[in-house]
């Protein structure tokens, strides 16, 4: 009956004439099924067919133009409004876009709080810009107008020293070396990435001024990495070049770091008690209570790494305070961070890590390892060589960090 109501309408769009809309009822009502046929078969009904498939189509693309266009401006917007709120001036707001267009962030307004993508973005702006610099006042202003930037928005870390033993990069910054301090320039132009030694001669606000012993193999805008070693820790920090004239080499600051590698220490048993209590940051309590002390065992200890065996309650990177006898008459009393948690044939155990040492107590941890390996006549035994022997104690260990 539908069908019946639809047909007239049906024929009509096809764009038949009144005698083929005729002859095709008379089809259809002789057989439904070959008038319909005929019907999807006629050109003019295909040629309508397809032409409103265009029209849809071009509709829909206007549609979703006019949706990324409304979207673009929502993100222009929302990033005016913070550059506004951090008092960004209008040529600040202009480099700001470059790196956030640079760091192919989506969403532009990102770019004020992910200093990771910041840094990413403004290493590419500065290679590209400092190497079409045409002389060195124009490079310092452009590296001045980010530095201006970083300090606005909050990006630039604020307190004097290095923290030596965290391993949470974004605290590090290279704005911490101190003058003096001797540093790995490494050079990605070179096949070998061959290491240049050098000084910092000076920490300036608008980057690292280094001396060499000899000429640095780079120029305005190249990208290279320094490598700083503190305490047991070497850092990388990617850097862009900012000048370069013979053994001088000014580079920008980034105010994060990749953790590259950590020496090797012998690894010595010690067997003496140690007392650990939870220490985190914050805790839900209704007034304050002092740290509960569970007693266990330092089994060994390497450098600032301590191997525990006992049953404590703790987990993988939980903050704990440690107190333990590392020499007749030394005690050591740190934060540690937990590393590992697991049992062994002897019970369970966890590694902790000392964090909380500044570079000259950490040297001196190292020196207490390398003296007491000595006194043991273990000097020549380091992390690699007693892999064996932990592989056979971890057999039947089981992680439950």
């Amino acid at each position: 009956m539908v069908w019946g109501c639809l047909q007239p309408m049906v024929l009509f769009l096809a764009g038949l004439s009144p005698y083929e809309r005729f002859e095709a009822m008379r089809q259809m009502e002789r057989g439904g099924q070959s008038g319909l046929t005929a019907l999807l078969t006629n050109k003019w009904f295909i040629i309508l067919g397809w032409s409103m498939i265009a029209v849809l189509l071009l509709i829909l693309a206007a549609i979703r133009l006019q949706q990324r266009e409304r979207e673009r401006q929502k993100q222009l917007r929302l990033f005016e409004e913070k550059a506004v709120l951090f008092g960004l001036t209008p040529d600040e707001r202009e480099v700001l876009l470059l790196i956030a267009r640079q760091a192919h962030v989506r969403q532009l307004v990102n770019i004020y709080f992910r200093p990771q993508e910041f840094e990413a973005g403004m290493a590419r702006l500065l290679r590209r810009t400092l190497a079409a610099a045409s002389d060195e006042e124009q490079r310092k202003r452009q590296v001045a107008v980010i530095e201006s930037i970083k300090h606005k928005i909050g990006f630039v870390k604020t307190g004097g020293t290095f923290r030596s033993r965290t391993r949470r990069s974004q605290y590090l910054t290279s704005r911490q070396i101190p003058t003096e301090a001797e540093i790995g320039v490494v050079s990605p132009l070179s096949l070998e990435n061959r290491e240049y030694k050098a000084k910092v001669v000076s920490n300036e606000v608008t980057g690292l001024v280094l001396e060499g012993m000899s000429p640095f193999p780079l120029k305005a805008g190249d990208a290279c990495t320094l490598q700083y070693m503190l305490g047991s820790v070497l850092w990388g920090f990617d850097v862009v070049v900012v000048s370069s004239e013979g053994t001088r080499l000014k580079v920008c600051h980034v105010d994060h770091a990749r953790y590259i590698n950590r020496r090797r220490f012998v690894r010595v048993p010690l067997h003496q008690p140690i007392w650990v209590a939870k220490f985190p940051v914050f805790v839900q309590a209704d007034k304050p209570a002092m740290p509960v002390f569970q007693q266990a065992e330092v089994a060994e200890f390497s450098g600032p790494t301590l191997r525990i065996r006992g049953g404590l309650n703790v987990n993988r990177r939980e903050r704990v305070l440690v107190i333990f006898e590392v020499e007749p008459g030394r005690v050591v009393q740190d934060i540690a961070e937990i590393q590992r948690v697991g049992r062994s044939g002897t019970g369970p155990f966890c590694v902790a890590e000392l964090i909380g040492l500044d570079a000259r107590s950490e040297d001196e941890m190292i020196r207490l390892t390398n003296q007491a390996a000595i006194e043991q006549g273990l000097e020549g035994v380091g992390e690699e060589d007693v892999l064996d022997e932990e592989k056979a104690e971890t057999q039947t260990e089981v992680s439950v960090g």
